[in-house]
């Protein structure tokens, strides 16, 4: 339900600061008052082609019980509003003019009539009104929160403090933007996320101890980071053990390998999730590979968002010469009975969600363990 406000053509949510605003304007700061019509109308201190808030200095020689006079509908705008100010003008109880300024203008008030008995206070308000815009665009300025709450992050070019955040995480040109984000469903870490997160990942050394923070934070749920995972890594046909003249890696206990591959520890690592419940650990399963991105954009916890969030967040953390895997743990009392369906969607999938078994479990199951590549 919503409430009209002094301007027919602004309306206030019942019960919002809006709306007290409307009713009250002299029980608030003059800053908060502006940001408030600002959020509410849409508009900008920059907007002064077409202004939705115009300042009018208080022409009165008492002195000011605050610093705001009065709050009205614009008679030149339909969808503005007119701020009468005590603080900051040529005339009023904190001019600065010579007072006799003022109290010309209180005597052609209360002398003259018809349309030139308020000439004079229009031709000083039009100073006021670009003095009270810029006053205010100066407390602004140091103010970051203040075009953060515009939401100018989601422009084009957004504002200076988004943009030095979005710097330090390393994504301050136009082509990095939302490059976390998958387009076939809109799922991914977003921008917004990465401002949150600038602080660690402007440290020049990633931590396991941070990696594991971040994700907690964002995914709300028990997070380990394990290091020292072992891993199969194939040799090249080039660096391979061969007897034949002139060839590399053949000294015996320095260079020689036996085989195709060698076992590596230092460069993986593992994420284990939970313990989770049955919707949690559906939401971080890979999609089955029978649905489609059109497919599969509605089908809920199987659609692997989880999964590809974190997938992108750790990437673009850890960097390109680590590995990483992902072990969910699902709670004892969350584990399903195994169900056989036409429906990729509710089947069970071996080795991912499908247990043998009447009995009630007596552990968490861990079994779920597969790589990501991004």
């Amino acid at each position: 339900m919503t409430v009209p406000s002094p301007n027919p053509e602004l309306r206030a949510p019942e019960g919002s600061v809006l709306e007290r605003l409307y009713k009250e304007p002299q029980t608030f700061d003059f800053f908060q008052a502006v940001h408030l019509l600002e959020r509410g109308n849409g508009s900008t201190m920059q907007d002064e082609r077409t202004p939705r808030v115009r300042f009018r200095a208080h022409n009165s020689s008492a002195f000011p019980a605050s610093q705001i006079y009065d709050l009205v509908p614009s008679p030149d705008n339909p969808q503005g509003t007119e701020m009468t100010v005590t603080f900051l003008g040529l005339t009023g109880p904190s001019g600065v003019l010579p007072h006799h300024y003022t109290e010309m203008m209180q005597r052609l008030h209360r002398e003259l009539r018809g349309p030139h008995k308020f000439a004079l206070r229009d031709w000083f308000d039009l100073f006021n009104d670009r003095l009270t815009r810029l006053f205010y665009r100066v407390w602004e300025k140091n103010r970051f929160w203040i075009p953060y709450s515009r939401r100018e992050f989601e422009q084009k070019d957004p504002d200076a403090f988004t943009q030095g955040l979005l710097s330090l995480s390393g994504f301050g040109l136009p082509t990095l933007r939302d490059r976390l984000k998958r387009e076939a469903d809109d799922a991914g870490v977003s921008d917004l996320t990465l401002l949150r997160y600038s602080g660690m990942f402007a440290q020049q050394r990633r931590s396991a101890e941070n990696l594991r923070r971040m994700l907690v934070d964002y995914f709300r749920i028990p997070i380990e980071v394990k290091p020292f995972q072992g891993q199969w890594l194939s040799l090249d046909p080039s660096q391979q053990t061969r007897l034949v003249r002139r060839q590399h890696n053949q000294q015996l206990g320095k260079t020689a390998v036996l085989g195709r591959r060698v076992w590596e520890l230092q460069h993986k690592f593992r994420l284990r999730l939970g313990p989770l419940t049955m919707e949690q650990f559906k939401e971080f399963l890979p999609a089955p590979p029978e649905l489609d991105a059109a497919s599969h954009r509605g089908a809920g916890a199987m659609s692997g968002q989880g999964q590809w969030s974190l997938g992108q967040l750790t990437r673009v953390f850890v960097g390109p010469s680590l590995d990483f895997d992902i072990q969910l743990v699902l709670k004892k009392e969350e584990v399903p009975r195994t169900q056989l369906s036409a429906k990729p969607a509710n089947a069970s999938r071996l080795g991912w969600n499908a247990w043998l078994g009447t009995k009630p479990e007596s552990a968490d199951r861990d079994n779920a363990c597969f790589a990501i590549n991004n």
